[in-house]
């Protein structure tokens, strides 16, 4: 769960309803629960591996599709237990304030911070643009770094040359 949350962004609810369905040739394929955008996103082998790998959820049929749940259980009661889950997890790892939403967060930061645009950012957490830059597109080092690049541009350029001969004057 953390793997998915943390490198392709999904939300907790995503997570817990993803089933075998959704996993095509190494990329995960569905609508997001909340809004139903298509989520598209290449999964890191860790990630894949670790799908590979997992047990039958407890309970489940046999040919049961979701990865972490019985095909039968309610999204709401999924979603509850998970966040029961991970709030245990970041208690006994430690992690102050920790929240499963902040995987999404980092991976957003990052991939703005990687020249990834809003709209493309967008693409792969399955969310709009005005989301992405009201909630994820925050202050990071390597985002003012592409600032300060975009402002350089224009730093020695005709029309900066002669805004700086007129204050010399």
């Amino acid at each position: 769960m953390t793997l998915l949350m943390r490198y392709v962004g999904l939300r907790i609810s995503d997570v817990v309803t993803l089933s075998r369905d959704h996993v095509k040739d190494g990329r995960i394929e569905k609508r997001a629960v909340k809004n139903s955008k298509w989520i598209r996103v290449q999964l890191p082998t860790s990630a894949l591996d670790a799908l590979e790998n997992l047990p039958l959820p407890i309970g489940a049929a046999q040919d049961n599709k979701r990865y972490f749940a019985s095909d039968t259980a309610k999204v709401r009661s999924l979603v509850k237990g998970a966040w029961r889950t991970m709030s245990a997890v970041f208690k006994r790892s430690g992690v102050a304030n920790g929240h499963p939403h902040r995987f999404r967060h980092t991976l957003a930061s990052e991939l703005l911070g990687k020249g990834g645009s809003i709209e493309e950012v967008a693409s792969i957490l399955g969310d709009n643009p005005a989301t992405i830059s009201r909630y994820y597109a925050k202050w990071t080092p390597e985002l003012q770094a592409q600032q300060d690049a975009l402002i350089r541009k224009i730093h020695g350029t005709h029309l900066a040359q002669i805004e700086n001969q007129a204050f010399t004057c």
